[in-house]
């Protein structure tokens, strides 16, 4: 089994738990975690090596009460401990997911066509980072998208095909684009899961330009709207008026 490149890192957690520190007490926190990571528990001499001429200051007054001391005299720090057992358990799930080790008999586990394959992206904490960012974002966009259908199969679409920070700007600019345009204005407003399964077709999407004399038609309301106090009778009076005198009219011509 390969080595895994990555552990769960909780920035509230560290900020709580380091902030009567130094700013070069918590770089020399974090050069003995790296250590603990990639060579296991450690001695107290690795520990004066890392530190160098900063242990006889920094070791007994701050950092030695972060690390616990087992029974062969090695140091390490319990909660990178959890962390990396909890992060093996997640990995081997999922390769027996994979491979429908666990409850699953399908060939390719019930995440198969979804995980990639593991040698290929050991480094799970990368996306799951990721996704958290991820998962904020497209709860700020749901906030926005004017039509609330579909939400389950929108936050599928949207999850599937926004995985960098350039995805994430150019869906926030295609609904951008989407939202002004006159469809939407005009309350014909898809539904959201469609909506998010096609968002790559709005992002360079510009309203058509409507050829000279193509414009919108002119409505009832508009042709009459200078008619004032006159009725249609009266309108229709003055109409066969003229037309009495051999005039030819329009009722739109009397309106205008």
């Amino acid at each position: 089994m390969s080595k895994d490149p990555a552990f769960l890192f909780y920035p509230s957690d560290w900020m709580g738990g380091t902030m009567t520190m130094s700013r070069a007490q918590k770089g020399a926190y974090i050069d003995l975690l790296m250590c603990q990571f990639n060579q296991g528990h450690m001695t107290i001499e690795d520990i004066k090596i890392i530190l160098g001429k900063d242990f006889d200051t920094m070791w007994e007054q701050k950092l030695k009460f972060k690390f616990r001391c087992n029974k062969n005299g090695l140091y390490y720090n319990e909660r990178l401990e959890e962390e990396k057992e909890k992060r093996q358990k997640y990995i081997l799930s999922r390769r027996n997911n994979i491979s429908g080790i666990n409850q699953y008999s399908k060939k390719s586990g019930h995440m198969g066509g979804h995980m990639e394959d593991e040698d290929e992206n050991i480094n799970i904490i990368d996306n799951k980072i990721d996704q958290g960012i991820v998962k904020g974002e497209f709860e700020k966009l749901w906030e926005l998208y004017p039509k609330k259908d579909g939400r389950k199969a929108a936050e599928k679409h949207f999850n599937t095909s926004v995985k960098t920070e350039e995805d994430l700007k150019n869906i926030n600019k295609a609904l951008n684009n989407y939202i002004k345009c006159e469809t939407v204005k005009n309350g014909f407003i898809k539904n959201g899961a469609t909506w998010f399964n096609n968002w790559q077709d709005w992002i360079d999407w510009q309203e058509p330009i409507k050829p000279a004399g193509q414009g919108r038609k002119e409505c009832e309301a508009d042709r009459y709207k200078n008619v004032g106090d006159r009725t249609l009778d009266d309108i229709k009076r003055e109409a066969r008026s003229r037309a009495g005198n051999k005039e030819p009219v329009k009722i739109g011509d009397i309106v205008k």
